[in-house]
């Protein structure tokens, strides 16, 4: 609740800094190659991972991240960073981000997406699948690590 509440801060106050920082609380999940469905960051993260998506079983541990660059476009409060050790991807890995309705203003859900955050640049994840009732996005990533938060295409 603690991450939430700062990440929110952060949202409405409008700050934001040039480096990414991690809470320390975290989240670590072992994935044996039969897959795994969990989720993470008190149910606002949800991961499907396929079958065979990993030949070996690695940890993938994920942190709610902090000072991302403040974009107009972005919820800071939806902000998180996942890294897997053991292993490479060999198939697409599902990412489901909730969001909160009352942060969107005047932003139609429709034109959410995911973005991965890359060098300080937010790029946007093609695809996404927004599920309105359940005010979540949904996207497939080939490779999950990374710096990910909810905005809407600019």
């Amino acid at each position: 609740m603690r991450a939430f509440a700062l990440g929110l801060c952060l949202l409405i106050a409008g700050c934001g800094g040039t480096g990414i920082n991690f809470l320390d609380d975290f989240d670590g999940v072992v994935i044996e190659p039969i897959g795994k469905s969990f989720s993470s960051l008190g149910d606002r993260v949800k991961f499907e991972v396929p079958a065979n998506a990993f030949a070996q079983t690695v940890t993938m541990t994920i942190a709610e991240a902090l000072g991302l660059p403040t974009l107009p476009f972005i919820l800071l409060a939806t902000a998180f960073d996942v890294r897997v050790t053991g292993g490479v991807a060999q198939k697409d890995i599902g990412i489901t981000v909730a969001f909160n309705p009352a942060d969107l203003g005047n932003i139609a859900e429709s034109t959410l997406t995911i973005f991965r955050i890359v060098n300080g640049d937010a790029q946007a994840i093609s695809n996404p699948v927004v599920d309105e009732a359940a005010n979540t996005v949904t996207v497939q990533v080939g490779d999950p690590n990374g710096t990910f938060v909810v905005g809407h295409q600019p």
